[in-house]
């Protein structure tokens, strides 16, 4: 299960809206990591509800369409963008798999 953590940015700080990162409930760290490992596909998840954003960062095209429909039947709006800057919307998550079944 995702824990929200309020980040300190500025564009919380322009719009007064508080935005938040998904983290590790074990150990509270960020999970998203900076960089990429060459030739790792990498994934962003970026949900918004109530006005509060959060984006997750996985490398697993399974495990970023497992997260992003959990976070859909808690009623977040939700889109993944992969490394490229293609954003794939719910209706497109199928193709994803499909990326993970061609690895």
């Amino acid at each position: 299960m995702l824990r929200l953590v309020p980040m300190a940015n500025r564009a919380a700080r322009a719009t007064g809206r508080q935005h938040y990162k998904a983290s590790a409930p074990e150990t509270g760290s960020p999970i998203a990591r900076k960089g990429n490992r060459a030739g790792i596909m990498a994934f962003t998840i970026h949900a918004s509800k109530n006005g509060e954003r959060v984006e997750a960062h996985r490398i697993s095209p399974l495990i970023v369409v497992a997260k992003a429909r959990e976070l859909l039947k808690a009623g977040w709006l939700v889109h993944i963008t992969d490394a490229g800057g293609r954003q794939y919307a719910p209706s497109e998550f199928d193709r994803l798999l499909s990326l993970d079944r061609r690895s």
